[in-house]
C-alpha cells in the first residue's frame, strides 16, 4: 500500500453539523483548564465482543490490562472510548451478507465495556477526569470502522479537543481496522499530534496494516 493512499485529505474540514449531535453522549462533566495542556486518551472498541465473544482479537486481554495501566499511570485529562453500537441487522454481519460474525449488539454483553476498563472509567469519573462514549455503526446500513467520521459531528471532536496540536494517545482494538480509520479519521481532520500505544493495540493482522499508516504520516509511537 502506498503512502499516498493512507490519508486522502488532512485539511480541516468547516461547515461543522451540530445536528448529528444524537451520536455522542457526555456521561460527566468536563474538566476544562485552560492553563494545562490537555492530555486525551482515545480508547478504541474495549467491549466483550472484542475480547472474548464473537469477534475476540489475538492478544486483546492482554491489552485490555495494559489500557488498565495507562489509564492508573498516564495523567490524562479527559478520556473517549469508542464503541461499536450495532443494532441486530446491521450491514456487516454476515447474517446480513457481511465480512462478520454478529457482534456489540446494541444493550447486549457483547456490546459492554470489559469490566477492568468500565471499573478504571467510573474511578476517573469519580476523580472529576472527563469520560466520553462516542457510539458508532448504529445505523442498519451504514459500515463505520473508524470514530469522528461521517456519524459524528466535527463539532464534537473540536470542542473536545480544542488546540490541534494537543497530544491524543490512542489504543484499542482492532488497530487493523477501528483504530486504524479512527487515526485515519483524526488525521483527515486536522490533528497532528496522535501518539500510538503500540502495547495497548491488538491487530487481528499483527500490526502490520497500523505501522503503515504510522510510518506514512510520521506519527510518534510508544
Amino acid at each position: 500500500m502506498s503512502c499516498d493512499n493512507m490519508v486522502l485529505d488532512l485539511g480541516v474540514k468547516s461547515n461543522l453539523d451540530s445536528s448529528l449531535c444524537r451520536y455522542y453522549h457526555i456521561i460527566n462533566n468536563r474538566r476544562n483548564n485552560i492553563n494545562k495542556m490537555n492530555k486525551t486518551l482515545i480508547i478504541v472498541d474495549p467491549q466483550n465482543d472484542f475480547v472474548s465473544g464473537n469477534l475476540a482479537v489475538n492478544d486483546a486481554k492482554e491489552v485490555m490490562k495494559n489500557i488498565v495501566s495507562e489509564l492508573v499511570m498516564g495523567d490524562y485529562t479527559q478520556v473517549i472510548v469508542t464503541v461499536d453500537w450495532h443494532p441486530f441487522n446491521h450491514c456487516s454481519f454476515n447474517t446480513q451478507g457481511g465480512e462478520w460474525p454478529t457482534h456489540c449488539i446494541q444493550h447486549t454483553w457483547g456490546a459492554a465495556i470489559v469490566s477492568n476498563i468500565s471499573s478504571m472509567l467510573v474511578e476517573l469519573n469519580k476523580r472529576g477526569i472527563g469520560v466520553d462514549i462516542v457510539e458508532k455503526g448504529s445505523e442498519p446500513n451504514k459500515e463505520e470502522y473508524g470514530a469522528f467520521g461521517y456519524d459524528i459531528p466535527q463539532s464534537y471532536i473540536y470542542n473536545k479537543i480544542v488546540n490541534l496540536s494537543d497530544p491524543i494517545y490512542i489504543c484499542g482494538v482492532a488497530g487493523d481496522y477501528c483504530v486504524y480509520d479512527t487515526t485515519v479519521n483524526l488525521l483527515k481532520l486536522g490533528f497532528s499530534n496522535i501518539i500510538v500505544l503500540t502495547d495497548c493495540i491488538a491487530s487481528i493482522d499483527g500490526g502490520i496494516k497500523l505501522n503503515e499508516l504510522i510510518e506514512c504520516n510520521n506519527l510518534k509511537k510508544i
